[in-house]
């Protein structure tokens, strides 16, 4: 079971996933985000999944991605998630982006985290 720390950081969501995700945590991670964007007026999110990763398989992220994409398209104009360079592929990101929420995947937060002051 996951657990997750979300903090509002300028003008950016940040979480930070630990413990096995599964796509149930994910999906309720995701809506939480949803809200805490609409309350807040905040449309970048940075998803930390450095300490979850390789728990979960790659169907489970082409479902994380189809969920996120459907819901947070509209709200969230950047969304970055964070993941270690050996295991991370590309696939979800461009289902993600191919459903309209403009995402990118990135080895370190520094990186995610320059996209987002772009």
């Amino acid at each position: 079971m996951a657990t997750h720390d979300i903090l509002v950081i300028a003008d950016y969501l940040s979480i930070k996933v630990n413990g096995k995700l599964s796509l149930i945590d994910f999906k309720i991670i995701t809506d939480e985000i949803l809200v805490i964007c609409r309350e807040k007026d905040i449309h970048k999110v940075v998803f930390d999944v450095i300490d979850s990763a390789g728990t979960f398989s790659d169907s489970d992220k082409i479902e994380f991605a189809k969920y996120a994409s459907e819901k947070l398209k509209d709200d969230v104009i950047k969304y970055a998630y964070v993941y270690p360079h050996e295991l991370l592929n590309y696939s979800s990101q461009f289902v993600a982006q191919g459903r309209g929420l403009n995402v990118r995947a990135y080895y370190s937060l520094e990186d995610a985290l320059k996209w987002m002051e772009e």
